[in-house]
């Protein structure tokens, strides 16, 4: 924990300063400045190189023409793509005095957090000369970054985004308890200065969830999964070759020395050897063995299993559940290794990288257990050590093991570990220690197994590791083989970050389209001139895409004007690199409103094809679940939908009342009914459920709706436009609709049409209109 966090009862200090720097720029009246181009503030309270989510958000803005101003304090390398990029800043905070180490942790607390609110406050109003359009910040910590940014965006007018990475509070109260004053001052903080910006991130769809009930978060929410960087990849045998020639320092310990196979560089490795070299005939020169074999390194069958796990080494990750483990997999291995018909385990060796306090404590009691120093036998089948990683060495590190080991337990059960990302980025299946959210990441028996205590662990290496490398390692291995990217995939476990960000990221940021228009000729309508019907043909439209059409009607600036666009008015005509259509709602293959006929070429030819994504039927699912009744891990029942629209179409009725206008719930009862008998006799289907869509918002139509057994989607119930945005009520209503094998929908309504269409085509379902207009429109 950084001396900010520890430093938070200081939180008056840092609030008048705040106030008085507020005080100060109110009276003098100093105008706002608005940002002037595209640009964001990226900005870390802590060691910019050991920060890997956030130097992949400055890497991904710059790749989007962001002037890019990464600011945080100086330590370990930044990744070199970063570094190249020659539109990334790097703004290096200043440290506080090393003076104030000396002085009572009362005295220098308080001077440390004054010097870092100062240094913050500084670059971001100071050194960065043009307001950034952005500024995005890391939470935890969140004090007292969170209220500086908040300051510097009201100052220089720029948005807000908060990444939320874990919360502050929850970290303190792992060393002062959850009721401790101190904890519930920072809750109050972080709730506060958290609660408002432009948009928010989330590591999580379980942080999302909690911080939105709970905190009524404003702004844009999105869940930003951790994805691991495009270069992360399985090591190739020569690259595990290459990896452990440069460790050599590393493994060159006493505990190792009769451990390892051996090995003579640059020949071989403890775990690679080239197919011929001067070990095996030692008679041969060199010079000769090079000459007749190409240096392709293979893995060797004598080779230690390898696992490696990345650990901060603080207490919310118990190392003592590892260490335990390891000595059960001893235990196991001497047993079984003594037995000539029992199968056999491997030698392992543990690796395990990062830098923290408890370190040396568990790797002398690591030591003990080794040496049998404790009292207990010496280890001959288990070794571990610990290595610290150049960080281009770190992906080929866990790309050459066999399993990886997350030993955390988040400290607010809402945060996923970065770590499994990277491994899984890797190709590294994962053994990991269970809490809340894990299953966002984790699959169990799919890229990894849970564990939840070192008997559990130490059965799962077993298990992985035994038999040659085991075919359940085989398989989680398979499972994070990266496939080629699907247009609308949302399965984020294997892809990249860049992917994702481009998915998640490019519509918040990149959102104020500034669009030069240019009307297009009155020919293209069905009806030229008729101003009551827009409908267009594709052939007309298409026209104006080849030059000889388009330069006529682009002569004709008169009759057919670009509009300067709304925020900078640019003028842009389209051309041969870029023309787009704009509200294609209208264009048909024949006649207007034809999307409801069999013929359709657009629903034929393209709608059809158009499928919802993964994370939308996933999000549905559980929708449906908990609208029907329905427990995780049972079938979802055959179902029939109703979509009732009310709202917009009163403006139709003219002088018919809106109920005698619009059908009773009696008419779609009867048309269910229809779709019921039909299902029985045709399919010899049983459709009991019935879910109610309708945009109606009288809460007496609803209770009537529940009067005839029927369920309704409960969109504020479930919270559904803070938890996903304002447009999910009706996405998930046409996935839910889509998913039934029977519909019942409203005449001439192309939300209903599609719906109607869906069910007909993809699930061969039943379905009917109802007509509406007067009382009896759909007597029959």
């Amino acid at each position: 924990m950084s001396d900010s966090a520890k430093g938070v009862f200081p939180l008056g200090l840092v609030i008048t300063v705040l106030v008085l720097l507020w005080a100060v720029w109110f009276f003098f009246l100093k105008a706002r400045e608005q940002p002037a181009f595209r640009s964001v503030a990226v900005l870390v309270l802590g060691d910019i190189g050991r920060s890997p989510r956030m130097m992949y958000h400055a890497e991904s803005f710059a790749t989007n023409d962001f002037e890019t101003y990464l600011i945080g304090y100086a330590g370990s390398k930044p990744v070199p793509s970063l570094m190249s990029l020659p539109r990334v800043h790097f703004l290096y905070l200043s440290s506080p005095p090393a003076y104030l180490s000396s002085l009572p942790f009362i005295i220098s607390a308080p001077r440390k957090v004054l010097h870092q609110v100062i240094s913050i406050l500084h670059t971001l109003l100071v050194r960065i000369e043009h307001p950034p359009e952005f500024i995005i910040v890391q939470n935890p910590p969140s004090i007292p970054t969170l209220a500086l940014v908040w300051l510097v965006a009201q100052l220089r007018g720029s948005k807000v985004i908060i990444d939320w990475h874990n919360l502050g509070y929850s970290i303190l109260a792992l060393k002062l308890g959850d009721q401790h004053i101190l904890v519930r001052v920072a809750k109050m903080f972080e709730a506060y200065f958290g609660r408002s910006a432009y948009a928010h991130l989330f590591v999580t769809h379980a942080m999302r969830d909690f911080l939105v009930r709970e905190w009524h978060l404003k702004g844009h929410k999105v869940v930003l999964h951790d994805r691991p960087p495009a270069h992360f990849h399985r090591a190739s045998p020569g690259e595990t070759h290459e990896l452990f020639l440069r460790l050599q320092s590393g493994l060159a310990l006493p505990v190792l020395s009769s451990f390892l196979p051996e090995s003579t560089p640059p020949y071989s490795t403890p775990f690679t050897a080239m197919p011929s070299t001067p070990h095996s005939d030692p008679a041969r020169p060199s010079d000769d063995i090079a000459a007749d074999f190409a240096p392709m390194p293979a893995l060797r069958d004598d080779r230690p299993a390898l696992i490696v796990s990345s650990t901060s080494w603080t207490p919310d990750e118990d190392f003592s559940i590892l260490l335990d483990a390891l000595a059960r997999y001893e235990q196991r291995a001497s047993v079984l290794n003594a037995d000539s018909d029992a199968p056999h385990l491997p030698k392992l060796l543990a690796i395990v990288t990062g830098k923290g306090p408890l370190r040396d404590q568990y790797m002398r009691k690591v030591g003990q257990m080794q040496s049998g120093a404790n009292g207990g036998e010496p280890w001959r089948f288990v070794r571990c050590i610990s290595l610290w990683l150049e960080a281009e060495d770190y992906p080929l590190l866990l790309g050459s093991a066999d399993l990886g080991i997350s030993l955390h337990s988040s400290s607010s059960a809402l945060d996923l570990p970065m770590k499994v990302v990277d491994m899984f980025g890797c190709g590294l299946p994962v053994c990991a220690l269970g809490f809340a959210c894990l299953d966002e990441l984790v699959k169990e028996g799919v890229n990894g197994l849970v564990f939840h205590n070192a008997e559990q662990l130490a059965a799962q290496l077993e298990t992985l590791l035994g038999s040659q490398r085991s075919t359940v390692l085989q398989t989680l291995r398979s499972s994070l083989q990266r496939p080629m990217p699907i247009a609308g995939e949302q399965d984020w476990q294997w892809g990249t970050w860049a992917q994702n960000w481009d998915a998640t990221m490019r519509p918040l940021v990149l959102r104020d389209v500034d669009i030069s228009y240019t009307r297009a000729p009155g020919w293209v309508k069905l009806i030229p001139g008729f101003q009551h019907d827009s409908s267009s043909s594709f052939w007309s439209i298409a026209r104006l895409a080849f030059p000889d059409t388009r330069s006529a009607v682009l002569a004709d600036a008169g009759a057919h004007p670009t509009r300067p666009s709304e925020q900078k008015g640019s003028i842009l005509s389209p051309d041969e690199q870029l023309l787009c259509y704009d509200y294609l709602y209208y264009v048909c293959g024949q006649q207007p409103d034809e999307i409801d006929h069999d013929y359709s070429p657009a629903w034929r030819f393209v709608l059809r094809h158009f499928k919802f994504t993964r994370h939308l039927e996933e999000l549905a699912d559980g929708y449906l679940r908990r609208t029907l009744n329905v427990p995780e891990g049972d079938s979802i029942p055959p179902y029939i939908t109703v979509h009732a629209r009310r709202g917009d179409f009163s403006t139709w009725c003219g002088g018919v009342p809106r109920d005698e206008c619009f059908p009773s719930l009696q008419v779609f009862a009867r048309r269910v009914s229809e779709v019921q008998q039909e299902l029985q006799t045709k399919h010899n289907i049983n459709a009991t459920q019935v879910i109610m869509t309708s945009d109606e918002s009288d809460e007496t139509w609803w209770d009537a709706v529940r009067e005839l057994g029927w369920s309704r989607m409960d969109h504020r119930r479930e919270l559904t436009v803070e938890l996903h945005g304002n447009w999910y009520p009706v996405i998930l209503d046409a996935v839910a609709q889509s998913r039934g094998i029977g519909f019942v929908g409203t005449d001439r309504s192309t939300f209903s049409i599609l719906a109607k269409r869906r069910v007909q085509d993809w699930n061969g379902g039943v379905v009917r209109t109802v007509k509406w207009g007067r009382p009896d429109s759909d007597a029959h």
